[in-house]
């Protein structure tokens, strides 16, 4: 129910009235309610979203890193890239089985990324 309520409001509302109604619940110790938020946050690609991304990619717990990753994925734009390349080299599991998926999506058929670069072996530092 908290993630209709908070697609809904990030659809509606303004970031200020968004995260108002919301930072109880992105805060809290209910990691279900908390990414909710997250996802809903990719509506507003503003810096204040990428400081709470930041934060939960920090903070963790780890479903909370792979929706923050995953918000700034959908995000897309180039300010979140510092972002992104923080999750992917995150030294978590979570975030470790989620860099393979990530960095296979982003190339194409004319700049394909080797997978000895994806796969953080020694031979990718080479």
């Amino acid at each position: 129910m908290v993630a209709g309520a908070a697609e809904v409001l990030a659809a509606y509302a303004t970031e200020d009235v968004f995260y108002e109604h919301t930072s109880d619940f992105l805060f809290s110790d209910n990691a279900s309610r908390a990414k909710a938020v997250i996802d809903a946050a990719r509506h507003f690609p503003t810096p204040r979203t990428f400081a709470v991304l930041g934060r939960c990619l920090r903070a963790g717990p780890h479903v909370l890193r792979v929706a923050a990753l995953d918000a700034a994925e959908q995000i897309g734009t180039d300010a979140v890239i510092p972002l992104i390349v923080e999750g992917l080299t995150h030294d978590t599991s979570a975030c470790a089985r989620r860099r393979w998926t990530s960095w296979r999506s982003w190339a194409t058929p004319a700049a394909p990324i080797p997978r000895a670069r994806c796969s953080g072996s020694s031979a990718a530092a080479t």
